[in-house]
């Protein structure tokens, strides 16, 4: 496997307002990169991210790495559009897209708290698109992303596009506990094994990344 030098490149990543998309996002600035960090809020730790590298784009190698926030809920595809576009209003170009954004079936939009049934249930019953607010985020979200990232790549060869997934070991276990969840995860990690062959025919790089339990805010929260 040949390496991937981030030095001077753009990123975007989904999820960076806290946990393993904050983390990342710490990685790839020490090592040269700048940052979109797409999140519905920022933490403490994410804000202080931001503040030590605000700084004006450089679509330049030779610039200095910044950061740069966008507020997105990436169930939102005109988020995503925005999200999008901002990037390359800000750089001009967009080498990394990292879709780390995720939740853990809570109670809001979970299998056992049916829609119109359940108080606690966020997903509204009679919606004309019926979806279920897990898999918007876990799944439908990153695939609409990869989507717009394949489209920008292919038209600009130029562009070494490299587009990383953080699914979850629960894509190749499962359990009646949080069935939604899995089944997100699995169809993401199956998603990307689908996009695998494009490294050969292109040189588009696609990868899922399978963590155990991580002692994040979200697992905290739930």
């Amino acid at each position: 496997m040949s390496f991937y030098e981030v030095q001077g490149k753009v990123a975007l990543v989904t999820g960076a307002g806290s946990g393993i998309g904050h983390s990342l996002t710490q990685l790839l600035l020490e090592a040269g990169c700048s940052v979109v960090m797409a999140d519905l809020r920022l933490r403490p730790e994410a804000e202080a991210t931001l503040a030590q590298h605000r700084g004006p784009p450089s679509p330049s190698a030779r610039g200095p790495a910044s950061a740069h926030f966008h507020r997105t809920d990436v169930a939102d595809w005109a988020q995503l559009q925005s999200l999008w576009e901002t990037t390359l209003a800000l750089f001009g170009r967009v080498d990394i897209v990292a879709a780390v954004a995720g939740i853990y079936e809570p109670p809001e939009s979970n299998f056992w708290y049916p829609p119109g049934v359940s108080a606690e249930s966020g997903d509204p019953a009679d919606a004309a698109v019926g979806q279920y607010r897990i898999i918007a985020v876990n799944q439908v979200a990153p695939i609409r992303l990869a989507q717009m990232a394949t489209d920008y790549w292919t038209q600009n060869k130029d562009v070494q596009g490299n587009f990383v997934a953080v699914a979850s070991v629960g894509g190749y276990v499962h359990s009646f506990e949080t069935p939604l969840y899995m089944s997100s995860k699995a169809g993401l990690v199956s998603f990307v094994k689908c996009m695998g062959g494009l490294r050969d025919i292109c040189g588009i790089r696609y990868s899922a990344i399978c963590p155990g339990a991580v002692l994040v805010s979200l697992l905290m929260f739930h």
